[in-house]
C-alpha cells in the first residue's frame, strides 16, 4: 500500500510540473531571437564601420549604368571638407556625371546648357526665351569649359548672350543671379561702352563680327554689347540633382 501511495505521489509531481513546459518554450524562444538580433546588429556596424568610404575615399563602383556614388554621398562629404578639398570632392561629382541635364539641354561640368547657332535674338528676347525652356541665360561659373564646349560644336560662331549685365546700375556688372563679373574673365580694355553697351556677351574673336573663319581665339572672352544687338545665345537649366560648387 505504501509502494502504490509513493508511485501515485510522484506522478502527480510529475504532472504538476508539466504546466511549466509551455512557459519555459517560450522563453527559449525569446532568448534566441534576442541573441540572432544582437549578432546580426554587431555584423551590420562592422560591415558599415568597414565599407563605408570616408570624405576622400569616395569610389567610382560602376556597373553597366548603375552608380553606388549618389548625389547624398557628394554632398555629404564636401561639407565635411574645406578649400582645395571641398573642390576635389566636386570635381569627382562632375566626373560621375551626376547631373540630369533634360533634353535639349545639354551637361558640361554640373551644369546644363541650350545653344542653337541659327537662332539669334536681342539680349531681353533671349533671356524671355530661356525662361520660356524653363532656365535662364547661362550663368557659367566655369567660363573655359562653357568656351570648349561651344568651340567644338559651333565653331564658326564667336559670339554668344549670357545672363550679365550692368543694367541695374552703370558700371556694376553682375550676373542675373547677382553674383559679381569677375573682372579676369573681361577680354582687354573691356568693358568699355558706358550706357550704350550693356549687356554681357561672350566673344572668342572679333566682336564686331558675327561668324570668324579664321582659327584665332581670343581669351578671356567676355565682352559689353549693345542689349539691341541680335546675337546667339546660351541658355542655362539648373538641374535638381545638379551638384554645384
Amino acid at each position: 500500500m505504501t509502494d502504490l501511495f509513493s508511485t501515485t505521489t510522484t506522478r502527480h509531481h510529475h504532472y504538476h510540473y508539466l504546466w511549466l513546459l509551455p512557459s519555459i518554450l517560450l522563453i527559449v524562444v525569446v532568448l534566441a531571437w534576442v541573441t540572432t538580433s544582437v549578432v546580426h546588429s554587431s555584423r551590420h556596424s562592422a560591415s558599415s564601420s568597414q565599407g563605408s568610404p570616408g570624405p576622400l575615399a569616395l569610389q567610382h563602383r560602376s556597373q553597366g549604368n548603375q552608380k553606388d556614388v549618389t548625389i547624398q554621398d557628394i554632398k555629404h562629404s564636401s561639407e565635411m571638407l574645406e578649400g582645395d578639398e571641398h573642390h576635389n570632392i566636386m570635381e569627382h561629382a562632375a566626373a560621375f556625371g551626376l547631373c540630369e541635364c533634360l533634353p535639349p539641354y545639354k551637361q558640361v561640368l554640373h551644369q546644363c546648357y541650350y545653344a542653337n547657332p541659327n537662332h539669334r535674338l536681342d539680349w531681353d528676347r533671349a533671356a524671355r526665351f530661356c525662361k520660356g525652356m524653363g532656365g535662364h541665360l547661362a550663368r557659367p561659373t566655369h567660363i573655359p569649359a562653357l568656351i570648349a564646349f561651344l568651340l567644338e560644336h559651333y565653331p564658326h560662331v564667336v559670339r554668344w548672350y549670357l545672363g550679365g549685365s550692368d543694367l541695374a546700375e552703370e558700371g556694376v556688372w553682375l550676373w542675373t543671379d547677382g553674383r559679381p563679373v569677375s573682372d579676369e574673365d573681361w577680354k582687354p580694355s573691356e568693358p568699355n561702352g558706358n550706357t550704350r553697351e550693356n549687356c554681357l556677351e561672350l566673344c572668342f574673336s572679333n566682336c564686331e563680327m558675327e561668324r570668324d573663319q579664321t582659327s584665332s581665339i581670343t581669351f578671356p572672352s567676355l565682352n559689353d554689347e549693345s542689349c539691341q544687338t541680335t546675337l546667339n545665345f546660351v541658355c542655362e537649366y539648373n538641374a535638381s540633382n545638379c551638384v554645384l560648387w
